[in-house]
């Protein structure tokens, strides 16, 4: 029953839109007969309607609206402005007049749009619209109303300021596209590096078994702390204090990961410390896999392994440290 009733809408909505179509075309033939037979004011009837019809900013409103200011043109004395459209245009200049943000100028713009339905031959409301607009910050749309003003009004003592802010207009309207571009890369970037969170498998060349990590951003900084250290026992197990493990924290930059990796051999070596070193790695496309580079200090030379519960052994208590180079990969779990 459900679906009956969805699909009876969905008729209802394809019958409405299918009549509303073919009132617009039946008008604008009217139109154009009305026009063709002499009869200006009454094709003017006939095309208003027909623009009523039509999708506002569409191209058959346009065309229409083109279609309609050429013919006022050629009508003489021009039709008066109705008074419906006069009302719309006085609420829209107080709406400018009174506006203190963007809210305020959007109404105006809706203001001035209901009086073009009216009277789309209508020059000052077609200027008026684009003020509106242009302080709504719809630069494109803004360009699209004083371009029918110029045609509206071609001898108007102002045409030439007109055309001028048109070209300024033209100019915001793509900083804006450049902005808008930039931001939405900020924001896919932010969004990529969100979805690195989560948990991590690393495997370090030169190392045996695994590790995994729980990786936490916030903003472009990505940290990778280990969570479980897979043994020759091929068990996961919980790291302890005793335990040298590796720690990464670093920067996304789009695909790129630059920061330091630290390794504290404190409970392990006796008299050793925690080392670090710069690494830097890429993230595949699909934020599946890490690969990074680093070198780091390694011991060698008579360590006695006798840190706090770690293992002990016959030989000396220091010993020395060399540079090793390691790959390593994270890979999503």
């Amino acid at each position: 029953m459900k679906r009956f009733f969805l699909c009876v809408i969905f008729s209802l909505i394809l019958i409405g839109a299918w009549e509303l179509s073919f009132s617009q075309s039946n008008r604008e033939a009217d139109g154009r007969a009305m026009e063709q037979s002499g009869r200006p004011r009454e094709a003017l009837t006939n095309y208003i309607a027909a623009l009523q019809a039509a999708s506002e900013g569409s191209a058959d409103d346009q065309r229409l609206r083109e279609t309609i200011i050429k013919l006022v043109l050629r009508i003489q004395p021009p039709p008066a402005i109705p008074e419906e459209a006069r009302r719309f245009a006085i609420r829209g200049r107080t709406w400018i007049k009174d506006g203190k943000s963007q809210s305020d100028f959007e109404e105006a713009a809706k203001e001035f749009a209901n009086a073009l339905r009216v009277a789309p031959w209508w020059a000052d409301g077609y200027f008026n619209h684009a003020v509106a607009l242009e302080q709504s910050g719809k630069f494109s749309e803004a360009i699209r109303s004083l371009r029918l003003y110029v045609l509206a009004a071609p001898a108007g003592p102002d045409l030439d300021k007109v055309k001028d802010r048109i070209y300024a207009l033209e100019v915001r309207q793509e900083r804006a596209g450049r902005e808008a571009g930039v931001r939405k890369e900020q924001q896919q970037s932010q969004d990529f590096v969100r979805s690195l969170a989560g948990t991590w498998e690393l495997r370090i060349s030169n190392r045996g078994g695994a590790s995994r990590y729980a990786a936490t951003v916030q903003g472009n900084s990505l940290e990778m702390t280990i969570t479980e250290i897979l043994g020759s026992s091929e068990r996961w197990q919980v790291p302890s204090p005793q335990t040298s493990v590796y720690r990464f924290r670093g920067t996304v930059n789009a695909l790129s990961v630059t920061g330091t990796v630290t390794i504290d051999y404190s409970g392990e070596l006796e008299g050793a410390g925690v080392f670090s070193s710069p690494f830097s790695g890429t993230i595949s496309p699909d934020g599946r896999s890490i690969q990074i580079g680093f070198t780091i200090a390694e011991p060698c030379c008579g360590w006695r392994w006798g840190g706090p519960g770690t293992r002990t052994g016959d030989r000396g208590r220091g010993g020395g440290f060399r540079n090793q180079a390691f790959s390593a990969e994270f890979k999503r779990q």
